[in-house]
């Protein structure tokens, strides 16, 4: 079976919208990042953050920082949270190393985009 060059190029035009279909398509259905979901981390900072930093992180009650405009990285939120600073407590000896990562994870989740 021969092709003509006009039938080949439609094929190869063909196959080339059928990907870029299928492309926009999976984009479409991509998983959301574990920060828009964060669930225990909602709870975590809900009962241990937001009296301070408020229910969206802008509160700023005791100089507590506004979380929105956040620009720490996570090694720094996280030494943040075991240590504390000024009025804020350390929470090493109250979070295990998962939760404190949910808590991280909720934090950044808190920030707004530029």
């Amino acid at each position: 079976m021969s092709y003509s060059n006009v039938e080949r190029h439609t094929l190869r035009l063909a196959g080339v919208a059928v990907l870029l279909t299928l492309l926009a398509v999976s984009s479409a259905f991509r998983q959301v990042p574990v920060a828009q979901h964060p669930g225990a981390g909602e709870n975590l900072y809900k009962q241990h953050c937001a009296r301070c930093h408020g229910n969206d992180g802008t509160k700023g009650m005791f100089g507590a920082r506004d979380l929105q405009r956040s620009t720490l990285a996570d090694t720094a939120v996280t030494l943040q949270i075991q240590r504390g600073k000024g009025f804020m407590p350390g929470f090493r000896k109250k979070l295990s190393p998962a939760q404190l990562q949910e808590l991280v994870t909720y934090v950044k989740s808190l920030r707004v985009q530029p």
